[in-house]
């Protein structure tokens, strides 16, 4: 065994510990669960960074960085960008501006150009869709979103607004 397979042993025992976990550590899926059973645990953050920079897989790595990315506030952002292996830094640190633009794009009062909503990714618009409370922002989406379901969705949000409360 190497010293770094020792390591992400070590870190990643400690963690399925913390959430009285057992498993198959050699199991990506098992891995998987662990992460994801600490995701919401604030206490376990040092953990969780530890056994995720040690961590060999890195889909797993690059998912637990995504998920932190939306967890913690965007000053913790480098930290999980420094997750990733060297090789899918880029894209990691692209979902962490996604991350950004959305947390901007939430409140009633934002706004964003058809133009500006063009350049987000996919996943941005997709997310903005489903979750933003500003009218200027969804019908941005409506109009220029890149695919139906981001359009779509759009307007079942802008629907959902223009309905009487009850």
């Amino acid at each position: 065994m190497s010293p770094k397979d020792a390591a992400n042993l070590m870190a990643l025992d400690r963690l399925a510990g913390a959430v009285q976990m057992k498993g198959d550590a050699g199991d990506e899926h098992w891995r998987w669960s662990v992460y994801r059973a600490v995701f919401e645990r604030a206490e376990l953050r040092e953990q969780l960074l530890d056994a995720a920079l040690e961590e060999e897989d890195p889909a797993l790595s690059v998912g637990v960085a995504f998920e932190m990315l939306e967890r913690e506030p965007g000053s913790a952002a480098a930290t999980w960008v420094g997750v990733a292996p060297t090789n899918d830094r880029d894209r990691v640190l692209a979902r962490a501006r996604d991350v950004a633009t959305l947390r901007d794009h939430q409140t009633s009062d934002a706004r964003a150009s058809a133009e500006e909503v063009g350049r987000w990714s996919d996943w941005l618009q997709r997310r903005a869709a489903e979750s933003t409370s500003s009218i200027a922002v969804q019908e941005a989406l409506e109009s220029d979103g890149r695919t139906r379901r981001i359009r779509g969705g759009a307007k079942n949000r802008l629907q959902a607004s223009q309905r009487p409360s009850r």
